[in-house]
């Protein structure tokens, strides 16, 4: 009963060397767009590839990391991350971040922006 669509389709030939360039061009464009489409997939898959040795070296860094985080830091303070400075001299470093303080900056600019739509 049934067959290929291609059974009940035709084609009709036509001579427009204008319309021919024009679908040629596309056609490389599409090919061309291919192409980048699959560099950005090999990106992607090397950038994953990255992430996930980040994530190994994190994972062996925290641990660490956690036996110089003393309770010497304030109430509403908190470690965020280790990290080297990029000046010299190099020093490693935990970041502690006072966590009232974040707060008051991000309501802060979420009430300008508020006030700039008014």
């Amino acid at each position: 009963m049934g067959g290929s669509i291609q059974n009940y389709m035709r084609y009709k030939v036509i001579e427009d060397a204008k319309l021919k360039a024009i679908i040629e061009a596309k056609d490389l464009l599409v090919k061309e767009g291919q192409e980048k489409q699959k560099e950005v997939e090999n990106l992607n898959k090397e950038i994953d590839k990255l992430v996930l040795k980040i994530n190994r070296y994190n994972e062996k860094a925290v641990p660490m990391a956690k036996k110089y985080m003393t309770d010497d830091i304030g109430e509403f303070e908190e470690y965020t991350k280790v990290y080297l400075t990029k000046e010299e001299p190099i020093e490693l470093r935990l970041e502690i971040i006072d966590a009232i303080e974040e707060f008051k900056a991000v309501y802060k600019e979420k009430k300008e922006k508020k006030e700039e739509k008014k």
